[in-house]
């Protein structure tokens, strides 16, 4: 009897607490959901990366073999962050700047 009693205690107590109407966020007196519009933000960011890129001439084979010379017989590239700023703009100021 206790075990039913118990269940039904839990039944009510989720029912009411469902049947609650939670409204999240900013309302009006009219219950009318009221709209926030901000300003655009712009963010600038500026990126100086230095790159290196490795492309072996034709005759690093024979280099290799005959000069004693140990390069690498592969392309690579690799990329290295110099340096980076970050700044607010203004929204008039849309265009990059290209140095």
């Amino acid at each position: 009897m206790k075990k039913i009693f118990a269940i039904l205690a839990l039944v009510g107590i989720a029912t009411v607490g469902v049947a609650q109407n939670i409204k999240a966020g900013l309302y009006d007196k009219q219950g009318n959901a009221v709209v926030v519009e901000a300003e655009p933000i712009v963010v600038n960011v500026t990126l100086r990366v230095a790159t290196e890129q490795f492309k072996p001439g034709v005759y690093a084979r024979y280099a290799q073999k005959y000069l004693g010379k140990r390069a690498t017989l592969s392309e690579y590239s690799s990329l290295e962050l110099v340096d980076a700023e970050l700044a607010l703009g203004s929204a008039e100021k849309v265009a990059p700047q290209v140095e």
